[in-house]
């Protein structure tokens, strides 16, 4: 008798139908108590924040949630890939949209499904994917951080809509129903108005010393994010102007070597301007991907989880060792 599944007479798997989608019984169970562990945390930060003590016990004891996947199962009987569905739920990407620190991994992730994968993923994973894209406008929307990253998605995802009208996997009316979504995240979107703050008393940035505008400059990774900042009065244009700040940034993006090979003759390091270097460089090379948390893969289990959170891994008698995953990488690990 051929095997056909985990055990020929299991009844099967148990599912349940959300806004999403149907999701499996075990993983919207899980993404159920993940909300809810979230929901308590949040108040018992509020409750800390108002001076309520008695809390600080149980406040230490919680831990966030460690989400995780298994790229991959190999039993006696059969060896089980994961889909990308179920790895985007199970690493509660949509979740990991609200934590800043994982929202620009998310976004390229997102943004690389929707470039190269978007017509050929299922009706599932392209739900979910859909319901991300929302948390990601959603949050944009409310903090006022990222929109043109968060734009920029909207435009790659019509545009991927509009090439794959005639093929794609799924219904024809799945796939009008995710064009209508986007249209109206886009109108969501544009009708976000960032209003100047009033002058209410307090500190603002203009009344920051040109030593702490500078600092704050310095820490700044991308150079349209420099630019900006530097639009915002005269004195923290001359700041961003200045080559040490631009010298910071290809060093940081890039190596001597790579500096070299766009240096024009009777030019060098000394006399060379930093800014006109660093856009020499960048449109060359391209500019380095920076993430305050991304995902890793273990090397003793082949579990996949964010590097802040860790994971429950069953080998722990050896030396912890795990490698980082790019964007690319994550979505070469599963089948669609």
């Amino acid at each position: 008798m051929p095997f056909l599944g985990r055990d020929w007479r299991s009844p099967g798997e148990q599912w349940v139908r959300t806004g999403e989608g149907w999701q499996r019984l075990d993983l919207w169970r899980l993404k159920l108590l993940e909300n809810i562990f979230e929901y308590v945390y949040k108040r018992l930060q509020i409750k800390l924040e108002t001076g309520e003590h008695n809390y600080i016990l149980l406040h230490k004891e919680l831990r966030p949630s460690q989400p995780y996947v298994l790229v991959k199962e190999i039993t006696k009987e059969q060896k089980m890939r994961t889909t990308i569905a179920e790895a985007l739920s199970r690493l509660d990407m949509s979740g990991a949209v609200r934590d800043v620190r994982r929202f620009n991994y998310v976004s390229k992730l997102i943004l690389f499904l929707i470039q190269h994968k978007m017509s050929y993923l299922s009706g599932m994973a392209q739900k979910i994917v859909l319901n991300t894209l929302e948390q990601i406008v959603q949050q944009a929307i409310k903090t006022h951080h990222n929109l043109r990253i968060v734009n920029q998605l909207l435009n790659e995802m019509q545009l991927a809509l509009a090439n794959g009208h005639y093929d794609h996997v799924g219904s024809a009316s799945l796939w009008d129903s995710h064009t209508t979504h986007v249209s109206r995240l886009k109108e969501e979107l544009d009708a976000v108005s960032i209003q100047e703050r009033n002058d209410d008393g307090k500190l603002m940035f203009a009344d920051l010393p040109d030593s702490v505008i500078y600092e704050i400059l310095a820490c700044l990774s991308d150079h349209k994010d420099l630019v900006n900042a530097g639009r915002t009065e005269l004195r923290a244009f001359d700041l961003s102007e200045q080559r040490k700040l631009w010298k910071k940034l290809c060093q940081f993006h890039f190596n001597k070597k790579q500096w070299n090979t766009v240096l024009r003759k009777g030019e060098n390091l000394e006399s060379v301007e930093w800014k006109i270097l660093y856009m020499r460089l960048m449109k060359r090379y391209g500019l380095k991907d920076v993430y305050a948390d991304m995902l890793y893969i273990c090397r003793h289990c082949n579990a996949l989880f964010w590097e802040l959170h860790g994971h429950p891994c069953p080998v722990a008698n050896m030396e912890p060792r795990s490698t980082p995953v790019s964007p690319q990488m994550f979505v070469d690990f599963f089948s669609a």
